[in-house]
């Protein structure tokens, strides 16, 4: 409470086709950040870039599991 900070949202990019995550639908990341808004925080959600080359938010590995 009453500390200067901003949320950053970022998708989980599944790291491969058996991980049980997945990310949020889009509308859905839309309401969880209007949510954060409304009561008062500062959030961006940032759109996924790495999804295609096994980078970002959720993973940082390749397609083997180690």
């Amino acid at each position: 409470e009453g500390l200067p900070i901003k949320i950053n949202l970022i998708p989980y990019n599944a790291q491969s086709g058996d991980s049980p995550y997945r990310a949020p639908a889009l509308h859905v990341q839309d309401q969880f950040m209007s949510v954060l808004r409304h009561s008062g925080k500062r959030a961006l959600l940032r759109r996924t870039k790495g999804d295609g080359i096994m980078a970002g938010c959720g993973q940082l590995g390749g397609k083997e599991k180690v």
